[in-house]
Order: C-alpha cells, then sequence, then structure tokens
C-alpha cells in the first residue's frame, strides 16, 4: 500500500509538466491536423470545369450490356437484373447530351452460364462528356432454369 502511495504522491512537478506538455502537442498536432483538412476543401476541384462552352446536365438510368445466351435450358430473368447505382449525371455539349437516354455498362457475357452472375462493371465512356458517377457499378444478373411447359 506505501509503494503505491509512494508512487502516486512523489514527483508531481515531473508528471504536471509531462502532462502539459503533452496537451501542447496534442494541441499544435490537432492544429496542423484541422489547418491541412481546410486547405484541401477550399482546393478541392469542381466536378466540371468551366471553359466558356455551354454544357447541359442530364440525369440518366445505367442499363446493363448483356452479351450472348446461357447454357441451354436456361435464362436470363430481365425483370430482376440489379445495378447499383441504379443512374448518373451525365454533362456535356447540348448536341450530345438530348440524344442520349441512359448510359450503358460496358458488355457483360453471359455465354453458356448456369447461375447468378455478380460483379463490379465500368460504364461506357461518352465523348464529350463527363459521367458523374465514376468507378465501378455493382451489377447481378439473375440467370435460372427454363420452366417447362
Amino acid at each position: 500500500m506505501r509503494i503505491i502511495r509512494d508512487i502516486l504522491l512523489n514527483n508531481i512537478a515531473i508528471k504536471s509538466i509531462s502532462l502539459i506538455l503533452a496537451l501542447l502537442t496534442w494541441s499544435y498536432i490537432s492544429g496542423q491536423v484541422y489547418k491541412e483538412t481546410a486547405a484541401k476543401n477550399k482546393e478541392a476541384p469542381s466536378i466540371i470545369k468551366v471553359s466558356g462552352e455551354k454544357l447541359v446536365v442530364k440525369t440518366l438510368p445505367i442499363y446493363v450490356n448483356i452479351e450472348g445466351t446461357p447454357a441451354k435450358g436456361y435464362r436470363v430473368v430481365l425483370d430482376k437484373i440489379a445495378i447499383s447505382p441504379s443512374n448518373s449525371v451525365v454533362a456535356g455539349a447540348p448536341e450530345v447530351i438530348n440524344e442520349l437516354s441512359y448510359i450503358s455498362t460496358m458488355v457483360v457475357n453471359v455465354e453458356g452460364r448456369t447461375a447468378t452472375l455478380k460483379g463490379k462493371i465500368e460504364l461506357t465512356p461518352i465523348p464529350n462528356c463527363r459521367i458523374g458517377y465514376e468507378g465501378l457499378v455493382r451489377v447481378t444478373i439473375p440467370i435460372a432454369r427454363e420452366r417447362r411447359r
């Protein structure tokens, strides 16, 4: 019991100085992190860089571009296909954007498949346009046995 009391009560000055230094160090580091975060937010590039040309922005659905046929006795269940996200914003020249009614994914080949296909796939680029969602979309293509009649 006496040893514990000695450890706690002795060297109070050193412990106090250590605590003050620790608090000052924490305060300094927090301030530096805040400054860097604020600087990055100010310098963040905008999604669309304006260059004097007229741009149109349109939200379009994303469709899966399926190629091939499943194995004999199987079919793609079209009404159960899932895409996440299901739509994206596209920006570009009015003559290009006004002609678009959807964005498609890169080709997904289902040739000879007998089971549901899940994965991530890229969107097909649109010339002279920016697609708001950049990255891979999650796609689920259900493949089921055909029903016999």
